[in-house]
């Protein structure tokens, strides 16, 4: 009886942390990710005539832009048959663009580069919108899971991908490309059906994005200013120590969430791998040799984060959306994408003749790009449009809906009188049973946050609770 209990436990414990078998098909996700990482930033393949990071984003940026409007405004249904025609012609985009950016085909490499490039970028934004499509038909808390266990797989096989020759890496893009596809496929018919969760982004909430979508395009513009750093990465064993410690970074991230029932700030987090991508621009013009190289792959590194990060809020986003999740994605890819080739223009543009490529002008350009980030962190660190909702807040305590928000702001005034607290305390308990966090509700009521906490501690004492969850049932409103 004991042994059987123990493994009882066991089994419990390890489902907090792995999805069941059937769900880790999503992970494939991190297979289609994977694909476009190694397609256009590694160094096992001849890129050389043309830059494709360059012209792979932004086509990327301009078909989802194409797919966001027409799901919008023109496509009102389509069956899976029809979805399923598209995916094939992807996989197909996908399979063609590896083969003609490698150095085996016997055409002009410039050619060849544009083509491979535009087909890999067309056929990437399709299966990719398709991955969120999927992802955003489970329960948040397990689409969460996945995408984290699938940027696992990501980092280690990335890390992988720089110890393979010529040859060999052609095939595991092959075989990327393939096995996403089919774990597409699968994944498509493993969904739940999952009820839709509360509306809180519509036609009318949408404005109050602009800051977020701000730092999107920011960051993105950033990215494409860096390709004047070259930051190929040559040394796999650099490469290897950073994606290594990425996976390690997820791997907390899911024992917080799911082992310790931690919640996710999206905006703070975004900023902290911000910082990290900074330090890297700063030091990158003064340093050599193998400490060059481990600054480019812990850039890459960074830039994976975030781009997970992004994912995890996009699912956040559709799931508590009215809008079809080819309009959100869409959105999100041309903000990601379109600016890539108005940087490199830009960055083309800039240098003095005699002046590009020496390293005064790589220690301007580094110092240009740390402010960039400077004014990216501070969009996001501005204060939340007020009655917008935090991004993955879903990950802790459910959240009331939006139509019992009225009941709430009695109820907190009837018990808050009948327990003594003051007009402030009764204030912020409305303000915490809406499932608003301590920043917002400091902007909103104009005090800092220690304040909110200090009137949270003294209303809390005095209703003798110690959380939201046993406010909530002190209202008597049900998450």
């Amino acid at each position: 009886m004991p042994d059987r209990v123990g493994k009882t436990r066991r089994a419990v414990t390890a489902a907090k942390f792995i999805p069941p078998l059937k769900q880790l098909v999503f992970c494939g996700f991190g297979l289609q990710t994977l694909w476009a990482a190694c397609l256009v930033r590694q160094h096992n393949i001849d890129l050389i005539a043309t830059d494709v990071h360059t012209v792979f984003y932004g086509f990327f940026g301009v078909f989802c832009l194409f797919l966001a409007l027409v799901f919008a405004f023109a496509v009102r249904s389509k069956t899976e048959r029809d979805y399923h025609i598209f995916d094939m012609s992807a996989l197909l985009m996908m399979i063609l663009s590896t083969y003609l950016l490698s150095d085996f085909i016997p055409l002009d490499e410039m050619l060849s580069g544009w083509i491979g490039a535009i087909l890999g970028s067309l056929g990437f934004s399709w299966i990719l919108m398709r991955w969120g499509q999927s992802l955003s038909a489970l329960p948040i808390r397990k689409s969460v899971h996945c995408i984290l266990l699938a940027y696992t797989f990501h980092f280690l096989g990335f890390a992988l991908f720089g110890f393979l020759g010529s040859v060999a890496s052609i095939v595991f893009l092959f075989l990327l490309s393939i096995g996403s596809f089919f774990m597409l496929r699968r994944s498509l018919t493993a969904t739940e059906e999952v009820t839709q969760g509360a509306v809180y982004y519509d036609r009318e909430s949408v404005g109050s994005f602009w800051q977020t979508l701000a730092a999107v395009v920011l960051y993105g513009f950033i990215l494409g200013m860096r390709s004047e750093f070259s930051l190929m990465i040559t040394d796999p064993i650099a490469s290897l120590v950073c994606q290594i410690f990425a996976s390690l970074i997820i791997v907390f991230m899911i024992v917080w969430l799911f082992g310790a029932k931690g919640n996710l700030e999206f905006s703070r987090i975004f900023q902290l791998l911000l910082i990290i991508i900074a330090t890297g621009f700063f030091l990158y013009p003064f340093a050599e040799g193998f400490q060059r190289e481990l600054i480019a792959s812990l850039f890459v590194v960074g830039v994976g984060l975030i781009y997970m990060l992004m994912w995890l809020g996009l699912v956040d986003i559709i799931r508590h959306s009215r809008f079809h999740p080819f309009v959100v994605i869409g959105v999100w890819g041309a903000c990601y994408g379109l600016p890539r080739p108005l940087a490199t223009l830009a960055a083309d543009l800039y240098p003095i003749a005699g002046f590009a490529g020496n390293e005064d002008y790589l220690t301007t350009l580094s110092l240009m790009l740390v402010y960039g980030i400077i004014l990216c962190t501070a969009f996001l660190l501005g204060s939340r449009p007020h009655g917008q909702r935090p991004l993955l807040s879903s990950l802790s305590a459910p959240l009331p809906l939006p139509e019992l928000f009225g009941r709430i702001d009695e109820r907190c005034c009837e018990v808050g009188k009948s327990h003594g607290l003051t007009a402030r305390e009764i204030e912020v308990i409305q303000y915490i049973a809406k499932g608003r966090s301590k920043g917002y509700i400091a902007d909103s009521l104009f005090l800092s946050e220690n304040t909110v906490k200090s009137y949270t501690k003294k209303a809390y004492a005095k209703l003798n609770i110690h959380s939201k969850q046993e406010l909530l049932g002190m209202l008597g409103v049900k998450d």
